[in-house]
């Protein structure tokens, strides 16, 4: 096998291109079989699945010549460092039938979903040949392929809209860009060779950058509303996101959709998983092959996720069998259930005594209120008992920490968004 930059060298020399996507286009076609030592790539390839203006979903072999041309051509621009158009937000077809109290459901036109959805499965691909991860799709479930490799995972055909609709409860709220764009923003704030050593710190490593960059945005998620804050009236934008500042995301749907949208494009599937059992709906990340999960997508950037010195943004995530004790319906009742959701950040508030912690536990004090009457207590009442807390040592422990901060008037304020913790910072 040849290295990505042993094949941009052959490929500059004349002829090679052109033999290249020859050889290419068979076997995308099945017209000819993949060579032997790349054989591993074959299913990566079956899996990849268009859904057309007919609601067919057609594999590769099934598409046009000119489809699986710009599918080819769009692969070698990513090998050569060809630059994409920078910036893109496909027009939303269906926002001038929005009224300002509607919700802001997003359809795209064919020829921008196509694009999208062309730009990531090249980016897939040249992630898994180029050597960049340190992981590989060849080992996926079939499912897992699906989330990275179907068109039905960034958006639907809907022929009463005569575009492509974005299904929230999959892609949760945004609106998505080319791959490049992500990646591009993923290396302005970590190398990929530094993000890369496993999936696990990949993911630690997105967190990290919402807890100190998202804020939850303020109002309703209508469309008119919506438009004010990103000048989209459809699902916010990626490319606003990352480029605005302060960067505001819709809440845990957009921060779920926000996580999945930038583990894409380095091939780790996360499927958005919707917390919703009695009076509210919520949403949040399930990292499947990780069997982890966050309690909330909002924990990001919960105020209890900043402590002084700050912990690793990787402990906001759950594991499999504690996600199972706290939110396994209906083996767990559907009120527990509820008050689970956002568990976790409220749990390593406790354990590090977050500054906001540090922060009403002093309001308790200057109020002169009994501990089992307090904000801290209301806080945490869901969760706990004042008996289990009290037998913790708490409020020993929140008197200890605040003295090493001087007293009261000496706690950081790291929750506040001036005053975040700057990256990058090594735990």
């Amino acid at each position: 096998m040849i290295t990505i930059k042993e094949f941009k060298k052959w490929i500059g020399i004349n002829g090679n291109r052109q033999y290249f996507t020859d050889i290419a286009e068979k076997i995308l076609s099945n017209t000819v079989q993949m060579p032997f030592e790349y054989e591993r790539y074959v299913r990566i390839l079956k899996a990849i699945r268009w859904e057309t203006s007919n609601g067919v979903p057609t594999p590769v072999s099934a598409w046009t010549i000119n489809q699986r041309q710009q599918f080819i051509e769009m692969f070698l621009n990513i090998v050569l460092g060809g630059e994409s158009p920078r910036d893109f937000t496909p027009p939303n077809i269906a926002s001038q039938n929005l009224q300002d109290g509607d919700f802001p459901y997003t359809v795209l036109k064919d020829t921008d979903a196509w694009r999208i959805f062309l730009s990531h499965i090249a980016n897939s691909i040249y992630m898994e040949v180029s050597s960049l991860l340190r992981w590989s799709m060849t080992v996926y479930r079939p499912d897992e392929l699906s989330l990275l490799l179907d068109s039905r995972s960034f958006f639907k055909w809907r022929p009463e809209f005569n575009g492509y609709w974005l299904d929230f409860e999959v892609t949760g709220h945004i609106t998505p860009t080319d791959a490049r764009s992500v990646v591009r923003f993923i290396e302005s704030f970590v190398r990929i060779e530094n993000i890369a050593v496993s999936p696990t710190e990949a993911i630690a490593n997105i967190l990290e950058w919402c807890r100190h960059n998202l804020l939850h945005f303020s109002g309703e998620f209508k469309s008119g509303n919506v438009e004010s804050i990103w000048q989209y009236r459809g699902f916010p934008p990626i490319i606003k996101m990352i480029k605005m500042d302060p960067h505001y995301t819709a809440g845990c749907w957009g921060t779920a959709a926000f996580i999945q949208a930038l583990m894409r494009v380095l091939n780790i599937p996360v499927r958005s998983h919707i917390l919703g059992w009695t009076n509210g709906v919520h949403d949040t990340c399930h990292f499947i092959r990780q069997d982890t999960y966050l309690t909330h997508a909002d924990d990001c950037y919960n105020m209890f996720a900043y402590s002084t010195p700050p912990f690793p943004a990787r402990e906001l995530m759950i594991d499999q069998a504690t996600y199972d004790s706290w939110f396994n319906y209906p083996d767990v009742p559907a009120e527990t259930c509820q008050k689970n959701i956002g568990r976790q950040v409220h749990e390593l508030a406790l354990k590090y005594l977050s500054d906001y912690l540090l922060k009403i536990y002093c309001q308790d004090l200057n109020n002169n209120v009994a501990p089992q009457n307090g904000m801290v207590m209301r806080t945490f009442e869901r969760f706990f008992t004042f008996q289990e807390l009290w037998d913790s040592g708490l409020w020993t422990r929140l008197e200890s920490k605040v003295n090493s901060f001087v007293g009261c008037q000496g706690i950081p304020h790291s929750y506040n968004t001036n005053e975040r913790p700057q990256l990058p910072w090594v735990p």
